[in-house]
């Protein structure tokens, strides 16, 4: 591609004012050959392209960019054309379009809507229950003007932050990147890409919960230690049996210690209350500010 070797603008602007502000501003721009010159000259001033404003007129925007090249030279005449009649029709300064749909998602469940344990009558647990339920996903459709740092970071995470999307406010954590869309387009002199982003709202968050059950428990057993000449308590992680001996078929609720509840005789209840049911809450994707992505 060619080189620009010098680009001024040359003579005073010549504007005329009134319901209509046109005007033209004139440059002077020197070449080291022809080939590929006129896309060099528009890489090189990519603020007198069209839709581009002017610097010091607000509401005016350029309209044509019109290089003319001097007979026999290396030099071009140029006429940056103005006008108020028309937006900035940048397509990198429209805003984010938001549509919305629902999709329905298969989410396990451990509490009845009151927030009380599914129990059957024996106190025992339900384990294995899920539901279909409905989540609305926002499609966030945006003009960028090149393929954002933050793509590959962003992959399947949940906001961290409080985060506003088409008016609404969302809680942190609520909030999933799904669907990803990147694409290529341009505007006469202006090329950019387009960005169509799934997220999911849950309003229950991402945070995935696992009930706090196994068929192992840790219990206090008294081991001979060599070094001190005497037993000791360690901790052992033992095979869960039943009343007979035989290892359990399904998996028992443990306390916050790992051990099966049991009454002060040290003996294990079978019949679970409600507060002896634990569930474990654990995060298995990225958090992040979604704040820093372009959702307006």
């Amino acid at each position: 591609m060619a080189r620009v070797l010098k680009f001024h603008e040359t003579t005073a602007e010549d504007f005329t004012f009134g319901e209509a502000t046109e005007g033209t501003r004139y440059f002077e721009a020197i070449v080291d050959e022809l080939k590929g010159a006129i896309a060099a000259l528009r890489v090189h001033a990519p603020e007198l392209q069209r839709f581009q404003p002017h610097p010091d007129l607000e509401g005016v925007y350029v309209d044509s960019f019109a290089p003319t090249l001097r007979r026999n030279t290396c030099v071009y005449d140029i006429e940056v054309r103005y006008t108020n009649r028309i937006d900035s029709g940048d397509p990198l300064d429209k805003e984010a379009v938001v549509n919305w749909s629902s999709k329905s998602e298969k989410i396990p469940v451990f509490r009845d809507d009151n927030g009380e344990p599914l129990l059957l009558t024996s106190g025992e647990a339900i384990q294995g229950v899920s539901e279909d339920r409905k989540l609305w996903v926002a499609t966030v459709t945006k003009n960028l003007p090149r393929l954002p740092p933050w793509i590959k970071q962003y992959d399947n995470s949940v906001n961290s932050d409080r985060v506003l999307i088409d008016g609404e406010e969302f809680e942190p954590e609520t909030l999933l990147i799904g669907d990803l869309q990147l694409g290529h387009a341009e505007q006469g002199d202006i090329k950019y890409r387009t960005l169509s982003l799934s997220i999911t709202h849950n309003p229950d968050t991402w945070v995935r919960i696992f009930p706090n059950a196994g068929y192992y428990e840790l219990l206090e057993r008294e081991e001979w230690n060599e070094l001190q000449k005497r037993n000791i308590p360690v901790l052992k992680l033992e095979r869960i049996c039943d009343h007979l001996g035989q290892p359990v078929t399904t998996p028992k609720f443990l306390n916050d210690e790992g051990r099966r509840p049991r009454d002060e005789q040290g003996n294990v209840r079978e019949q679970l209350a409600p507060e002896d049911l634990l569930f474990l809450k654990k995060w298995t994707k990225k958090r992040l500010p979604f704040n820093a992505l372009p959702l307006r």
